[in-house]
């Protein structure tokens, strides 16, 4: 079992976490609406949402490794298709929230 972090080191890591998201939005995704973004604590990972008119996009913000790709109607998660919108909105729930 891993050991939470200290608060201060934390919220450290969340406000990296979204000056790096800033900057990888901008230069890269800047074609979309918008995005949120989670340090992802189990993971070790500052993950991305990124949301445009037509669909939503998980990413690792480090290393720009997608890790789904949500339409309205269907959707694909860590390379495999989602049952339903539902299934992959529930990934992506954990992975910003975890």
């Amino acid at each position: 079992m891993k050991a939470s972090l200290h608060p201060k080191v934390a919220y450290e890591l969340q406000e990296r976490c979204g000056k790096r998201a800033e900057e990888v939005f901008k230069g890269t995704y800047s074609y979309a609406v918008t995005y949120e973004c989670h340090y992802n604590m189990k993971l070790n990972k500052c993950i991305m949402l990124i949301v445009t008119p037509g669909y939503k996009s998980l990413v690792d913000v480090n290393e720009h490794q997608e890790y789904g790709t949500i339409f309205y109607d269907h959707g694909r998660i860590e390379g495999r298709e989602c049952k339903s919108v539902e299934e992959c909105n529930s990934f992506v729930k954990k992975m910003m929230t975890e």
